[in-house]
């Protein structure tokens, strides 16, 4: 199937975006990387912050249903940690530069953040006080739970090329390190459970 025009300049967009950030990319370079005129990207996208908010919402969006869907489901504790775990870390997989885009692109520019949704973080939030109020989880203050999960998941893709040097792993040992974190996550984890 043959990539539309709209399509190719949406990655070649965040290709740039990941590595020159927000302020170092520019239309030509974007263009340039999606092999049409920059004419034809104004066409398209109007300015570089309408084209940076389409990728960050379009990255957000997909991974959105997997999180709410989590949230509502019946399961138990450990079920819906192993399964945002899952989620994040496939996610993670999948776009391995976004974390780094994101972080730096929110410290540069923090209107950004009001493209994130905080009900997400409510859900998740909400559905780890429950727990620990059905007896399920030890008590543990949600919040830093939260981070801290998020932080086992993130700090592998964000601190690659330190983490791997200071472990003395080659790029193919370090992805097979980061095959095994949802392992190593959830045998953390399974301690807060009762």
């Amino acid at each position: 199937m043959e990539t539309s025009t709209e399509e190719k300049i949406i990655q070649a967009a965040e290709k740039v975006f990941v590595r020159d950030g927000y302020d170092g990319a520019r239309m030509q370079s974007i263009a340039d990387e999606a092999e049409i005129n920059k004419a034809m990207l104004h066409y398209y996208f109007r300015s570089k912050e309408k084209l940076f908010q389409q990728i960050l919402t379009g990255k957000i969006k997909a991974f959105l249903p997997t999180i709410l869907g989590i949230i509502q489901a019946e399961m138990t504790i450990l079920q819906k940690f192993e399964a945002v775990v899952d989620g994040y870390l496939k996610m993670l997989s999948e776009n391995p530069r976004l974390p780094i885009f994101i972080l730096f692109s929110t410290y540069r520019n923090p209107v950004i953040l009001e493209q994130l949704p905080r009900e997400v973080f409510h859900g998740l939030i909400g559905f780890i006080k429950k727990a620990i109020r059905n007896g399920e989880l030890k008590k543990v203050d949600p919040e830093h739970l939260l981070v801290s999960m998020m932080g086992m998941c993130v700090f592998p893709y964000v601190a690659k090329p330190i983490a791997s040097h200071m472990l003395g792993k080659s790029d193919d040992e370090y992805l097979l390190f980061l095959r095994n974190r949802k392992k190593e996550i959830m045998t953390l984890l399974k301690e807060l459970v009762n």
